[in-house]
């Protein structure tokens, strides 16, 4: 089977292999041109290139599929080396896309000479060409004349007339600024009688506006097109409008942004769409709102819109969780998990179906959920609490510290409906395989219901001098305190366990433990204090290290700091051994032990 590559270049030259044949590619690629047009090469030899690159683009077109592919690939092939003679051409290559047998190949020829953005800019430069010709003077391309004009076109005569818009609107999804100066020209085919131009037109601030924000001109017929007959046209729309009244707001450009409210009015009611297509960009839309404003902090569409409006919304992303379409899923479990922020209130009155979409069956953005109903559980764990037992018996998953999260507030309301959950948090805590992060939060949700019950916790410190005796289990620091506000001594006896094996490679303690202990009661401790001393005094460098970092969480009491003197000459000698961090909470102990003895 011949080379794609080698059978090309052997129209017009001789190439024995693919790497000669690469080579007299090259020689052409770069050519120096003043002319931004197709035919832009002026010697010979490129010229017979030309000539064979336009009879290929041509065979694209012919009834034998088997050679209409052949074209696609070889077209696909030379991409590689000449960018910019197909960027040139890609009106006329972007109307294989519709045919099954180029379209791979064809798509693949335009990703990559958008890739060029020097082979871009002189395709919008010839573009731009055609609009300085016009005899009106204004934005107005020559093809444009025609789409805005015409009454009853064949479909394949629209294909040909909108060519130039459609490969616009690829250029415009890489090179959004490039595309500034055909920006107007696109406007006027918003209004186009040709469906198919309103359609690419749309698609052009569809995919700029997501980078680039220019005038205003296209809002209004932008919100004209959400109503379009053609169902991509009204989710091109709605995406560019949620792109351009959001990214303006984000950029704090007040001068004219696009109505919030009018929006999310049309986000709404194409939510009930019969189109999954535009029901999904409504919901993308909604999902895409946060931005932050100057002086006011993160806003998100209901800062903008009435509560009405907003419940209907709501209501309407709600019925999209429970959809069939994936997409319509995805994003409107997306806007859904948006709104912890600006109305818990409003969520938790559907606690229900956020617990069966996060939690009973496999959905989409489930973790987007998740997150949601944890952070609102935090503010109404009243709501989540007939699903106890889900959230319970997910503790296991792999998602399964949202449900820590939720079993921790829910604990604030009714500890025996959570109950269950204290053996196995307890079991999780200890297992040697738990991921250090989620044994923290697991001690952390611990200590909570300790706090709240410590009747329900007979064994707990017994557990919790068992994890440290193992390996000095991180995540304590929660633990340690529910216990100190209860039993000092036993916290005490812990905190004295860890310090006490400071020694050991896996142990550590953070000096926010010390901090907080501190804080519900010095008793706790102060045992440990005399061993840390002698791990400063005797240990190696990286236990005194380790010691003197602990202690240094007495300093942050501001009280007790009486605490630090037995410290204060085992640390002045080996001060020079510290470095970083631990030499400045050293220095920090001895300035606070002098300022001790002043006073």
């Amino acid at each position: 089977m011949t080379d794609p590559l080698v059978s090309f270049v052997g129209r017009f030259a001789d190439a024995d292999d693919r790497t000669q044949a690469a080579a007299i590619l090259e020689e052409i690629s770069v050519p120096d041109v003043e002319d931004a047009s197709p035919d832009y090469v002026d010697d010979e030899f490129a010229r017979e290139f030309t000539d064979a690159l336009d009879d290929v683009v041509a065979e694209l077109k012919c009834e034998d599929e088997t050679q209409r592919r052949d074209a696609a690939e070889i077209l696909y092939e030379v991409s590689q080396f000449v960018p910019t003679p197909l960027c040139l051409r890609g009106p006329t290559l972007v109307t294989s896309l519709d045919d099954p047998t180029t379209r791979p190949y064809i798509a693949g020829v335009l990703t990559t000479v958008i890739d060029h953005r020097d082979s871009v800019v002189l395709a919008i430069e010839a573009v731009r060409s055609d609009i300085e010709r016009s005899p009106s003077g204004v934005a107005a391309i020559p093809f444009l004349s025609r789409i805005t004009k015409q009454r009853d076109s064949t479909d394949e005569q629209s294909s040909l007339d909108v060519a130039p818009l459609r490969f616009l609107s690829w250029i415009a999804k890489t090179h959004d600024n490039a595309v500034e100066p055909v920006e107007p020209a696109v406007t006027a085919a918003l209004e186009a009688d040709d469906p198919a131009a309103r359609e690419y037109g749309s698609r052009f601030f569809a995919v700029t506006w997501e980078h680039y924000v220019g005038g205003n001109d296209a809002v209004g017929p932008l919100f004209a097109l959400t109503d379009d007959e053609n169902p991509r046209t009204r989710a091109n729309a709605l995406t560019a409008l949620g792109h351009r009244s959001f990214t303006q707001l984000e950029r704090n450009e007040h001068q004219q942004p696009v109505d919030v409210e009018r929006i999310v009015e049309a986000a709404t009611a194409h939510l009930a769409d019969a189109d999954n297509r535009v029901r999904s960009n409504a919901a993308a839309v909604l999902s895409e709102t946060e931005h932050e404003v100057v002086d006011e902090g993160l806003q998100c569409w209901p800062d903008y819109v009435d509560d009405e409006l907003t419940e209907l919304v709501v209501e309407r992303l709600i019925d999209g969780l429970n959809s069939k379409h994936w997409g319509l899923q995805r994003q409107a479990a997306r806007a859904v998990s948006g709104l912890e922020r600006s109305c818990p209130d409003l969520l938790a009155t559907y606690a229900d179906a956020l617990v069966e979409y996060g939690w009973t069956t496999d959905r989409p953005n489930q973790i987007q959920i998740k997150k949601a109903v944890a952070k609102t559980a935090k503010h109404h764990p009243d709501a989540f609490l007939p699903h106890a037992r889900t959230f319970v018996e997910s503790l296991d998953d792999r998602q399964g510290r949202w449900s820590l999260s939720v079993i921790e507030h829910i604990g604030t309301v009714d500890f025996d409906a959570v109950a269950p959950a204290v053996d196995l948090l307890v079991d999780q805590f200890m297992a040697p395989q738990t991921n250090r992060l989620i044994r923290q939060h697991v001690a952390a949700v611990l200590g909570s219901l300790y706090d709240g019950r410590p009747d329900a916790f007979p064994d707990w410190v017994e557990h919790l001098h068992a994890a440290v005796e193992t390996d000095g289990r991180r995540g304590v620091r929660k633990p340690f305190v529910a216990i100190a506000q209860r039993d000092p001594a036993a916290a005490a006896s812990v905190f004295h366990e860890l310090c006490s094996r400071l020694t050991e490679p896996d142990v550590s303690i953070s000096w926010t433990t010390t901090y907080s202990l501190g804080q519900e009661d010095p008793a706790a401790i102060e045992p440990a204090i005399d061993v840390l001393v002698k791990h400063v005094l005797d240990g190696d460098v990286t236990t005194a290290a380790n010691a003197v970092d602990v202690l240094y969480g007495i300093v942050k009491l501001e009280t007790h700091h009486d605490l630090l003197e037995p410290a204060r000459v085992p640390i002045e000698r080996r001060l020079d051994e510290f470095d970083g961090r631990t030499r400045e909470n050293a220095q920090t102990i001895l300035e606070t032990v002098s300022g001790t003895n002043r006073e």
